[in-house]
């Protein structure tokens, strides 16, 4: 996701702006602190709230300079969304060697996902907003890196439970569904809790991403 051809040449830069980069690992480098600065900001401040202006400015280089690796901030969304789900993915798999039965399975799938921080916010987004304001090229990356991904973890569950290929990925893409629909149920809502009447209170508090997906997957696991 990193272009490391681009001709860096911002002009009019003050003291304040960080020394342009000139050779390919001083640009790989500037983009790789690009990523990391954007997640943080996504971390502390949301999808809404994101800017390419902003990020430039976090990062102490001109607008002009960002564009010149990241043509729009969904670019920006796909890059961190590919590291933090083949990161996942090397975790979930790791993971899967010291489980042998399907329950399990699921709550460490569960587990390790919710221990990734903004990879359930953004898989969930990358159907609507990454993916349908991104160059095509980038388009087929992000398709690869989850069809690689989801397959490099179906095949992990068959070795650990003994099942066969299809089973595997049958399960691997249910939890993916599973896991999707629970982000969504367990998003709070922005009124106070003591606004909510005692009634349904419960249903707009009191949902739980991990109760939501094991109770998704339970019939999978008998």
């Amino acid at each position: 996701m990193v272009r490391s051809d681009v001709n860096l040449r911002p002009k009019g830069l003050s003291m304040s702006r960080q020394i342009r980069a000139i050779t390919n690992d001083e640009k790989l480098a500037r983009g790789q602190s690009i990523i990391m600065t954007a997640e943080q900001m996504l971390l502390e401040h949301g999808l809404t709230a994101f800017s390419m202006n902003k990020l430039a400015s976090e990062c102490g280089i001109a607008k002009g300079t960002l564009y010149l690796y990241f043509k729009s901030r969904e670019e920006i969304f796909a890059a961190i969304y590919q590291r933090k789900f083949l990161g996942w993915v090397t975790t979930y798999v790791a993971a899967l060697s010291n489980i042998s039965d399907l329950k399990s399975a699921g709550a460490e799938y569960a587990r390790t996902l919710t221990q990734t921080p903004l990879l359930l916010l953004l898989s969930f987004e990358a159907p609507r907003l990454i993916e349908q304001n991104v160059p095509l090229e980038t388009y087929i990356e992000i398709k690869r890196s989850v069809a690689d991904g989801m397959e490099d973890m179906a095949n992990a569950l068959r070795v650990s439970l003994g099942i066969s290929d299809e089973r595997a990925s049958a399960l691997i893409w249910s939890f993916h569904t599973a896991a999707l629909g629970a982000y969504v149920m367990a998003i709070k809502p922005k009124f106070e809790r003591e606004a909510i009447p005692q009634d349904i209170r419960n249903l707009s508090f009191g949902l739980d991403f991990d109760a939501l997906f094991m109770n998704s997957i339970s019939l999978l696991c008998e």
